[in-house]
């Protein structure tokens, strides 16, 4: 029988400032995963901050971007990095700011940046930028004290495959303070529809919080890595939204309710998005703690298609788990590879290794990653998944 484990991975993945309880209980009526909510307007959290921060007011080249870059913004420099040779290209030179998530919008036209502010000396809190293809630099949403996002997406609405691409994120409270009723870590999920800022309904069971969004830029659909309290059968369950396909009506771009259980994982590495239809998964199980997951799998799944299982198209211990002592994010840069780290030392300067999901092919890149700061890439504009899909032409098996 494993016992409930140490949270320290998990302070990890949400890299938090400090230790506080957040401002409000939830409802302790939550609903359980798969069921159609009914929910209210979600309610406004009020104007957009404007120029707060040390980003605000700002303005920036808005440079056009290829499908397939990779971003890095290292605190002072937001730099193009190519995978296959040659210098990092610097985009936007910026005064010092704490950046630590970093998503792109559909063709990079946007981009968003989640900078932490009232360190050392204040109360820790958040500001996201919304960097526009305009020039602008808009400050979206300052979080409370000692809340930090979590995680960032541009997805449109499940219901709404052809409406807008709005950013969508997690929160999180740090420290490791439960909501006692519910025994749930403090989180909840957040959208800027262009004008305000309003809180997401997404139902879940006690004892597990909404953590980890991921998507492909622009899709319709997307993955949640929920945490649970517990860590049995693993700390992460992966759930995917199917809102659109179940036919869930009182679904909106503030209530996502219908979320399908794809797996259960140890591995905090997120969700990695190949194309709208196929995204991958790092499927590991920690040994006696979590910080020790000495060998993993990547999963390949497609939408519509989980019942049939994963292409599990990598196996071995050469890479790195994500629950050693810094925080990385799996990428995927175009429809057949995905960005990973060697399992030797990742607290300094190691290269990213681009892994072939047709074949299994690890192959170290000219890139390198570096802990300071965050990363993302920049994918093509594609049509949503509309969830109907062939699932012949791969081996699948299960889970």
């Amino acid at each position: 029988m494993r016992k409930p484990a140490t949270l320290a991975p998990f302070a990890l993945v949400i890299a938090l400032s400090a230790c506080s309880a957040p401002n409000s209980a939830p409802d302790a009526t939550a609903t359980p995963v798969a069921t159609r909510a009914v929910s209210p307007a979600s309610p406004s959290v009020g104007a957009v901050p404007g120029d707060v921060g040390p980003l605000g007011g700002l303005r920036w080249p808005a440079p056009s971007l290829q499908p397939g870059t990779l971003l890095h913004d290292d605190k002072l420099h937001l730099s193009a990095v190519p995978l296959s040779g040659g210098r990092p290209q610097v985009l936007w030179s910026h005064p010092k700011a704490d950046v630590y998530r970093f998503a792109a919008s559909p063709d990079g036209r946007e981009l968003a940046l989640a900078v932490g502010v009232g360190k050392p000396s204040g109360t820790p809190s958040t500001v996201i930028y919304l960097l526009g293809d305009d020039g602008s630099v808009l400050a979206v949403r300052q979080t409370p004290a000692e809340w930090s996002i979590a995680s960032m997406v541009f997805v449109r609405a499940p219901t709404d495959p052809k409406g807008p691409v709005r950013l969508y994120w997690t929160e999180s409270s740090s420290g490791s303070t439960f909501y006692m009723t519910t025994d749930t870590y403090p989180t909840r999920v957040m959208t800027y529809d262009g004008a305000t800022v309003r809180h997401v309904d997404v139902p879940m069971p006690w004892g597990q919080s909404a953590l980890l969004l991921d998507a492909y830029a622009g899709n319709s659909t997307s993955t949640l890595m929920a945490f649970r309290r517990d860590n049995i059968p693993t700390r992460f369950q992966v759930l995917r939204n199917n809102d659109m396909s179940a036919g869930a009506t009182l679904s909106s771009p503030t209530t996502w309710g219908y979320w399908e259980t794809i797996v259960d994982t140890d591995l905090p590495t997120q969700v990695a998005w190949l194309s709208p239809d196929d995204y991958v998964v790092g499927y590991g199980h920690s040994i006696h703690s979590e910080s020790n997951i000495p060998f993993y799998s990547l999963k390949r799944f497609r939408v519509g298609c989980e019942y049939a299982g994963s292409d599990t198209f990598w196996s071995g211990s050469t890479l790195d788990a994500g629950v050693t002592d810094s925080i990385w994010r799996m990428l995927s840069p175009d429809p057949t590879h995905v960005l990973v780290l060697g399992r030797a030392a990742v607290s300094g300067p190691t290269p990213w290794l681009s892994v072939d999901v047709n074949t299994g092919k690890v192959t170290r890149t000219s890139a390198i990653w570096t802990p300071e700061g965050a990363w993302t890439v920049v994918r093509s504009a594609e049509k949503p998944t509309n969830g109907i899909h062939s699932c012949g032409g791969v081996k699948w098996s299960w889970p």
